[in-house]
């Protein structure tokens, strides 16, 4: 994850570039794995999907591991929480163009379990942003189709 990436000038749109590929070329090199970093933002290891710069949203693909898992054998809740955190964070950045963010406020809705081996799908959206504050939404699915598993909204803060 390479969340250096955000709000440095060479990372600012190139001429000629348009707001769509240049969301998609910050999204896929933010992706690309830190090999200086250890933390749980690099252990749950996202891959781009897609992304929509005009209404703000992104994809991301999260694959469940066994260390994601709880005594039931299905994704712990709170790791399912950071996948959806990750990606509104993410957005959040990308539309702020700033590194830094802090998540004031969180609510999860978990509505089925996620199995095992089962890779997962996050979309993030942005509902609505002032200077300081954005609102976003996600929502959690099995790629391989099927009922949304979790759906969740934060408050990003930023300086």
């Amino acid at each position: 994850m390479r969340y250096d990436i955000f709000g440095k000038p060479e990372n600012e749109p190139q001429p000629g570039e348009t707001d769509q590929a240049y969301m998609e070329r910050i999204m896929r090199a933010f992706c690309v794995p830190d090999p200086d970093a250890h933390g749980i933002n690099e252990m749950m290891g996202p891959d781009f999907v897609s992304c929509r710069a005009r209404e703000p949203e992104l994809v991301l693909r999260f694959h469940v591991q066994d260390w994601m898992l709880n005594s039931h054998g299905v994704m712990q809740g709170g790791v399912l929480s950071i996948a959806m955190d990750m990606g509104m964070g993410t957005l959040a950045r990308f539309i702020r163009h700033q590194n830094y963010s802090v998540t004031m406020q969180m609510s999860v809705d978990f509505m089925r379990p996620v199995q095992a081996g089962e890779d997962i799908l996050v979309r993030a959206r942005l509902e609505k942003g002032g200077k300081r504050v954005l609102f976003l939404t996600s929502e959690a699915w099995p790629e391989a189709a099927g009922e949304e598993q979790a759906a969740a909204r934060i408050t990003a803060l930023f300086a």
